[in-house]
């Protein structure tokens, strides 16, 4: 397993798709929506934290297998263990998705 950085973090996409009333699942296009730009994913990876001048550590704050919501243009593409995986900044990540 690939281990990030400062405040990098390793996130596997998952395509969520919509449900229909049937439950069949129809995948999310490619393009992103204009409405909703985000990607949701699976973090997999997390560095320990950013640290300011001084040396105090600011800790991430997404935890290993949080569903977040991260800008589609800000991260690397690297292929871990025949898995498609993006690698961003933890300023990138927009939100963690809360399941009820």
């Amino acid at each position: 397993m690939l281990q990030p950085c400062s405040n990098q973090v390793l996130i596997h996409p998952v395509d969520e798709g919509e449900q229909t009333l049937r439950g069949f699942i129809l995948p999310q296009n490619a393009a992103p929506d204009p409405r909703n730009p985000h990607i949701n994913g699976k973090v997999l990876a997390h560095g320990p934290g950013r640290r300011f001048t001084n040396g105090t550590l600011i800790p991430v704050e997404v935890r290993i297998g949080d569903i977040v919501k991260y800008d589609p243009y800000g991260h690397q593409d690297v292929d871990v263990e025949d898995l498609h995986c993006h690698l961003t900044r933890e300023n990138n990540i927009i939100a963690i998705v809360k399941r009820a």
